[in-house]
């Protein structure tokens, strides 16, 4: 065994830093990093079996973390193939297969995405979120009785879940079960008020502040928020709380690791106070020309290469477009 896994340290040995790079690029946390350098070190010492089975950890979950990023995003083509091969790794992984579910569903593939929950279901994974999946991807099917089924036990267990809800409802229609669908969507227009009630309120929070002074330490998001911004007309970045950790950022990580993660966030935000609404604020907010023109002929002269080459560019090609086909 040792004999022929040392023919191949080279293979290996892209594997391994392969997964260091995926880790990397999906900002994993620390226990993952750790896993890496053991499984290095253990193939420095020619520990081969246990270097492959560390490797392997690192890979499945590196796959795992990018496939979730991707499905979250909506990316569910390449969410699926990061998923499976995450599966493959480590099968009877939970957290792999729910969100393999989830791609699949997304990407169409509604027959997979029901095996897999099915599966998750029969090993007693009653969770909320497991139902509603099932469901929705058994009404995709058109499999009514089973997905009002389980829409109905999830929403036994999730109350408050509303995409479920919706989907009941449409279920119901399907069978014909009027009477019932009407119950569901009465309940759903009582959070919708709920939701205009809110938009109300915040609509008449903003109006109510106009002729006040400006209160310069109110922020435009959330502290959980993961994103970030420019506020030309106070001139200046904001990084809420929900950024400032992994995968953007995380004090135990390598610098190279948070300059590519959060020092990528902190220098885009810097370059909307110079983008081509941005340069239009001086630096006490106002919006003002305060450009020489010469400057200002130079910056739209150096812009401009940016739209041109954009502009160069056809989404969706058209017949009668004989300049662009």
């Amino acid at each position: 065994m040792g004999t022929r896994l040392r023919r191949g340290c080279w293979p290996l040995l892209f594997g391994l830093c392969f997964a260091a790079g995926l880790s990397a690029q999906t900002g994993s946390q620390s226990g993952l990093r750790q896993t890496y350098t053991a499984a290095e070190a253990a193939f420095k010492r020619h520990q081969w079996d246990l270097a492959q089975q560390l490797f392997e950890q690192v890979l499945a979950e590196a796959y795992g973390e990018r496939g979730r990023l991707l499905e979250s995003e909506n990316q569910f083509a390449a969410a699926v193939g990061d998923l499976e091969w995450a599966g493959k790794l480590r099968p009877r992984n939970f957290d792999v297969e729910y969100h393999l579910a989830l791609a699949y569903s997304g990407n169409g593939q509604y027959e997979s995405a029901e095996q897999i929950l099915s599966r998750l279901q029969a090993r007693r994974f009653r969770r909320a979120d497991v139902l509603a999946a099932l469901g929705r991807a058994e009404s995709s099917l058109g499999k009514f009785q089973l997905a009002r089924k389980h829409l109905q036990q999830a929403l036994l267990l999730n109350p408050a879940d509303h995409l479920s809800a919706y989907t009941l409802g449409l279920v119901l229609l399907a069978q014909k079960d009027v009477s019932a669908a009407t119950r569901v969507f009465v309940r759903l227009q009582k959070a919708l008020g709920n939701s205009a009630r809110a938009d109300e309120f915040e609509y008449n929070r903003q109006l109510a502040k106009i002729g006040k002074p400006v209160n310069k330490q109110e922020w435009q998001m959330s502290p959980p928020t993961v994103n970030a911004y420019y506020d030309a007309q106070m001139n200046d970045i904001n990084f809420p709380a929900g950024i400032l950790q992994p995968p953007f950022y995380d004090n135990n990580m390598d610098d190279a690791v948070n300059f590519g993660g959060i020092g990528a966030v902190i220098g885009h935000e810097l370059t909307h106070g110079f983008d081509d609404q941005g340069s239009q604020f001086d630096p006490q907010g106002n919006l003002r020309n305060w450009w020489t023109e010469k400057d200002k002929t130079e910056f739209d002269k150096r812009t401009s290469c940016v739209a041109d080459e954009y502009s160069q560019f056809v989404s969706v090609k058209d017949d009668k477009d004989t300049k662009n086909n």
